[in-house]
């Protein structure tokens, strides 16, 4: 999935660098998007859709099998939460690209970056509080 997102999005790199829409701007601007560049996004949805797919299947294997372990409730609360939103900030950039004005192409990028880095540290944090909370209940024990 990395390589056909990487193939689709090489295909718009002949259009990529503009001139600024205004001449005191300085930098790169996107002044055409190519409908190959908003494909770009779809390995990456599907690839989030089946990593919560896997993720819910192995916790409904676990809660059949009736194991209890408040660490894993938080860890599959958190993934889900993480995929869910990484799902709708990559839909919203995929639609962005497809719908908006091409002026407004770059918006979605910021979000693309701060989302995940955002989402996994709250999972790894989340993960490490709980544990503590564990490891100090057996320790009164």
């Amino acid at each position: 999935m990395i390589i056909t997102t990487v193939i689709l999005a090489g295909f718009n790199h002949a259009t990529v660098l503009g001139l600024p829409p205004i001449d005191s701007m300085t930098g790169c601007f996107i002044p055409t998007a190519s409908i190959l560049f908003g494909l770009s996004y779809v390995p990456a949805i599907l690839n989030e859709v089946i990593l919560c797919l896997f993720m819910l299947y192995k916790a409904w294997i676990t809660y059949k099998n009736g194991y209890d372990s408040r660490l894993l409730k938080r860890l599959i609360q958190d993934s889900v939460l993480y995929f869910s939103s990484i799902f709708v900030v990559l839909l919203t950039s995929c639609l962005v690209l497809f719908f908006a004005p091409r002026s407004l192409v770059l918006i979605e990028f910021g979000w693309l970056y701060a989302v995940p880095c955002t989402m996994g540290s709250r999972l790894l944090l989340s993960m490490l509080q709980q544990a503590s909370r564990e490891h100090t209940s057996d320790i009164s024990k």
